[in-house]
């Protein structure tokens, strides 16, 4: 190699490179804190306190899943994991920050609560997305997934329920499934004797 060609070539070597520029992470979803009575709210922020470990009216990220547990929530762990990981282990947060954390958690609540998280179970069995489900496939579905139901069980949980082309109405089932848990919740228990 000539010499000017040997020492351009050394001097590009020499150069540093540009630093690459990491891809930046997304975004944390946005998220809304819950519509609490004010009394409530209060009550809530009264107890967030209790978690203060420095006397700022502040918890660490990594307390989120025990403070949301407090409230009454039951969030699973890969749930905490990604708030702590949106929030930051050791990152101290206030009750107004917290509020949207917990509007998230109170998504995910016994479905005897929450009507909207229940519909959106069934809509993996409406294929064309206009609120009805294929009673053949949802059928199949809680005979072979999960725990099983019995064909009477079947019987009695959709019965009455199909239309003429075997589909069933997602909201109005929705209605009377958390219509009858509710009912048969609150049946008061016979004594035993």
């Amino acid at each position: 190699m000539p010499p000017k060609a040997a020492a351009k070539a050394a001097a590009k070597k020499a150069e540093p490179e540009p630093p690459k520029e990491e891809p930046k992470a997304a975004p944390p979803p946005k998220r809304e804190a819950p519509k609490l009575d004010e009394g409530v709210l209060e009550d809530f922020k009264d107890w967030y306190t209790l978690f203060d470990e420095v006397g700022d009216g502040k918890i660490y990220g990594r307390q989120i899943g025990d403070v949301l547990r407090s409230f009454g929530e039951n969030p699973t762990v890969s749930l905490c994991e990604q708030f702590i990981k949106e929030i930051g282990d050791d990152k101290r947060i206030d009750f107004d920050t917290f509020l949207p954390y917990l509007g998230e958690a109170m998504k995910f609540r016994d479905p005897f609560d929450n009507y909207e998280a229940f519909q959106e179970c069934l809509k993996c069995y409406d294929k064309d997305g206009i609120g009805v489900i294929d009673s053949a496939a949802f059928r199949h579905g809680l005979s072979y997934l999960g725990e099983k139901l019995k064909d009477e069980e079947i019987e009695e949980l959709m019965g009455g329920l199909e239309d003429g082309d075997g589909r069933i109405n997602i909201e109005e089932f929705c209605t009377f499934l958390l219509k009858e848990g509710k009912d048969t919740a609150e049946e008061p228990k016979e004594e035993k004797k």
